[in-house]
């Protein structure tokens, strides 16, 4: 979750989570020529790296949460795939400040599925 405000913070200073921090001298300069970057690297950090860190952050609390119920893998998915398309949808219908975008979702389900791996792969190690 740092690391993807972090990201907000300087690559994205127009974001809602970044406004807070516009008006900090030095860190306005970084963001200024953070936000010049270009290529389709920088962009995948900009825009849809941030979607996978809290999407994998949830994810992955919600597992160890769920861990020892009877949907220890199928109650942490649906609810942070319904969070994810929710969020998605009221960026597209302009309730809340954003743009819908399909890598988004893509990027956010794709953390669901590192999770989950990383998770299972961490169960299996401890027997």
């Amino acid at each position: 979750m740092v690391i993807g405000g972090t990201i907000y913070v300087f690559f994205r200073p127009t974001a809602f989570v970044s406004r807070p921090f516009n008006n900090i001298g030095f860190l306005n300069r970084i963001c200024e020529e953070a936000s010049h970057l270009d290529g389709w690297f920088i962009s995948f950090i900009k825009y849809w790296f941030c979607d996978f860190l809290w999407a994998y952050a949830l994810a992955f609390c919600l597992l160890l949460v769920f861990e020892k119920t009877n949907t220890k893998y199928l109650l942490p998915i649906i609810l942070t795939v319904l969070l994810s398309v929710l969020l998605e949808l009221l960026q597209g219908f302009q309730i809340v400040s954003g743009t819908f975008d399909w890598w988004d979702l893509l990027s956010e389900l794709t953390a669901v599925t590192f999770a989950v791996i990383i998770k299972r792969r961490i169960t299996y190690e401890k027997c």
